[in-house]
């Protein structure tokens, strides 16, 4: 294909036996500037720090569970297809 951009070949590096991914890596890189830029802004508009950390330490699990139940609505034939384990596929996906 003329106008692919073809996949990395490395996805992550190992520190002993975990492993870990350059995805989960811009993923904490962007957790980190949203909660700096976002605590700045909040501040400057005459917000309290701890009420910043409150909606961010409830904001964060909930979009990381509301991106995961997405992308199982989004690719249910990975899940839900006949002869599939969801068990075991979900396992899969996240030893990816």
């Amino acid at each position: 294909m003329i106008l692919s951009i073809p996949s990395p070949t490395v996805s992550g590096f190992s520190i002993g036996p975990l492993q870990i991914h350059f995805y989960a890596l811009c993923l904490i890189a962007g957790i980190i500037a949203a909660w700096v830029i976002g605590l700045r802004r909040w501040k400057a508009r005459g917000g309290e720090q701890e009420d910043f950390e409150t909606i961010v330490l409830w904001a964060i699990p909930i979009g990381i569970v509301g991106a995961r139940f997405y992308h199982v609505m989004t690719h249910l034939g990975d899940y839900f297809a006949p002869g599939v384990n969801p068990v075991a596929s979900a396992a899969l996906n996240i030893v990816k």
